[in-house]
This record gives structure tokens, C-alpha cells and sequence, in this order.
């Protein structure tokens, strides 16, 4: 589970700041806690705008940007239809199952990246929302390797465990942020998709993304 760590951040709103920064960044923020009540608008655009992802560099390249874009449509471009975010077994605030398919992703996601404010239900306050996303850090620790087929999930596909250090800046008057480090793997497959142009050409996408337990 990532840790996080607030920056400027008032002390009367750090405990909930913190809940809601684990759970939107994550893309595990519970129905009601953001103030939308509906699925945010997530297209598929036919053709990213971004490069096409004909390597796996460039699709995590893709990746990071539509986060610090905070272009939600851009970030479905990445995930393939079978795509599963896994929760790390000592997150306190996983859903059952500890996993999101691709639509519950999106649906958590682009909430967190429309800007929108969430709601402290416990004590009855609106919370501010992720004015802007910036990665620190994004390294690929490992490099790319083949899934073994004692790795259930993910046949055919390749991973690599990533530091991530983000910095998402709240949507306050005084400068209020807060500080994510996590360890992340990501899964990777390729796949023909459509290019530029119409052509159909071999492209990577997302898979899956396994967040790891941190001391």
C-alpha cells in the first residue's frame, strides 16, 4: 500500500485528506464520497492523441501523462478491456474481492482526475479535489519480463515493478498538497490496435496493476 505523506497540509483536515487521497489515487473511492452520483463521462477515443504505444516504454510514457494530464479518456486509451486493478492484501480500504475490473477503474479514476471534490461522510464536509498530478518519480526498477505460468491473471503478458512518487496538489486557496510513494507492478500485453491513419498495428496495453505492500 503506498505511503503518503502531506506537505502543507492543515492539521484539521489531514486525517480525511489522507483517507481520500489513499482511495482516489488508488481509484478505490467508495459511491458518495466524490460528489457525483454517476459514472463520469469515459470515452474511448478511436486514436490517442499521445504516441502510439507500439512499445512498452511508450505505453507507460502514455500512462504517466494522462495522470498528469488528468485526461481521463487519454488513460482509458492504455487499458486493455480485461484490464484488473489488484489492491494489496493489507489495504484497509479495498473492495471485496480486492480488485476493479477496467469499468469500476475508470468509473474511480475519472473522478479523481474530473476534479472533483469528495465528502467526508463522518463528519459532514466537503473535501477539495486534485487540482494537479505530478510524478516525481516513475522508474521501472526490474525491467520487462514474461509472466510465468504459475502467475495466474496474466498469460501472455510481461510486467515490471515501477517506483511511483506523485505529488497531487489540492484545489484550496493556500497550497495544499500531498506526497504518494508506492511500489507498483504493472502488466503489460501485446495486441493489434488501430493507428493513426486507420492502420491496424501491434500496440501494448495495460493489463493489470498489482500495488504492493510497503513497509
Amino acid at each position: 500500500m503506498p505511503n503518503f505523506h502531506p506537505l502543507a497540509l492543515s492539521p484539521r483536515l489531514a486525517h480525511a485528506l489522507r483517507i481520500l487521497a489513499v482511495l482516489a489515487f488508488l481509484g478505490a473511492m467508495a459511491g458518495g464520497c466524490f460528489d457525483s452520483e454517476t459514472s463520469p463521462n469515459t470515452p474511448d477515443p478511436a486514436v490517442s492523441e499521445y504516441p502510439f504505444p507500439d512499445t512498452a516504454e511508450q505505453l507507460m510514457a502514455n500512462v504517466r501523462a494522462a495522470y498528469q494530464d488528468m485526461d481521463i479518456a487519454e488513460y482509458a486509451f492504455t487499458l486493455h478491456e480485461d484490464f484488473v486493478f489488484l489492491f494489496s492484501s493489507e489495504c484497509l480500504i479495498a473492495p471485496d474481492g480486492c480488485a476493479y475490473t477496467r469499468e469500476e477503474d475508470l468509473l474511480h479514476t475519472g473522478r479523481l482526475l474530473g476534479g472533483e471534490t469528495g465528502y467526508d461522510q463522518a463528519h459532514d464536509r466537503v473535501l477539495p479535489a486534485v487540482r494537479d498530478i505530478e510524478f516525481v518519480e516513475f522508474e521501472n526498477l526490474t525491467g520487462w519480463s514474461e509472466v510465468s505460468p504459475e502467475e495466474p491473471g496474466f498469460p501472455g503478458g510481461m510486467k515490471a515493478m515501477y517506483a511511483v512518487t506523485a505529488l497531487l496538489t489540492l484545489n484550496t486557496a493556500d497550497d495544499n498538497s500531498y506526497g504518494i510513494d508506492a511500489l507498483q507492478v504493472f502488466y503489460l500485453k501485446q495486441e493489434m490496435g488501430t493507428a493513426p491513419g486507420g492502420d491496424s498495428r501491434l500496440r501494448f496495453y495495460l493489463m493489470g496493476q498489482r500495488d504492493l505492500e510497503t513497509d
